[in-house]
């Protein structure tokens, strides 16, 4: 169903127009020198495979301009991420310098849906399994400031780049008109989410319990710039 295009791969990335692979090099040595050249070039033999068949419904060449793996956004099914993850952690193994995880991914991508005989298939995830989000279900990095209706807007690259388009994008989410001009039950109910406490089970297995207004202000989330500030971990 999923060669067919009647159901969703299980494992899916998201998708954007901007090819970026820094250390597709450490595996591929053909193809152009520069960074952005060998990432296009080496994505153009998926085209070239998806192209060749007729039927296929994998990859919506006539929709959509961003054809490019992000890996800034995965979602999938439990099964499906081991699956893929085993062949990710081969090739992840075969050096110690990876510094960038959508290299990896993009590589096993391309190698997915071509299905390239002269790659082990160690390292070949099963076609069908992997995909990337060309509609955005889930994911969406909104270039130009054009925006579907995604569960999370993506923002790769440096903060300052958004800063200006920040503002529009926040309407766009379903919380925003909610938190910035609610009635006065919306005031009430925001007051009692404040004073709620939550669980929090750190990294050494310890419990804790904080007042969620002390883990997430109201008043912060609304404003653009503090969005747009790098976080403390």
């Amino acid at each position: 169903a999923v060669h067919r295009g009647e159901a969703t791969a299980p494992l899916l990335f998201a998708a954007e127009r901007l090819c970026y692979a820094p250390l597709m090099k450490f595996l591929i040595s053909s193809g152009p020198e520069d960074i952005a050249g060998k990432c296009v070039w080496y994505y153009s033999k998926v085209w070239k495979a998806m192209n060749a068949s007729a039927d296929q419904r994998m990859v919506p060449f006539t929709s959509t301009e961003e054809l490019f793996l992000n890996a800034g956004g995965m979602v999938g099914r439990v099964w499906a991420i081991r699956e893929a993850l085993k062949a990710y952690k081969k090739i992840f193994g075969l050096t110690d310098k990876w510094w960038c995880d959508q290299s990896i991914w993009a590589l096993l991508y391309v190698w997915s849906l071509t299905q390239t005989t002269n790659v082990s298939l160690d390292f070949r995830i099963p076609y069908g399994i992997l995909n990337l989000d060309y509609h955005h279900s889930f994911f969406q990095s909104p270039y130009k400031g054009n925006v579907s209706h995604p569960a999370i807007i993506h923002l790769p690259g440096g903060q300052r780049s958004w800063t200006a388009l920040m503002p529009e994008l926040m309407n766009h989410t379903t919380w925003f008109s909610k938190l910035t001009s609610p009635p006065q039950k919306m005031r009430d109910d925001l007051t009692q989410l404040s004073n709620l406490f939550v669980k929090i089970v750190t990294c050494n297995g310890e419990t804790r319990f904080r007042r969620l207004g002390a883990l997430c202000s109201f008043r912060k989330v609304t404003d653009p710039d503090w969005i747009l500030t790098p976080l403390r971990k």
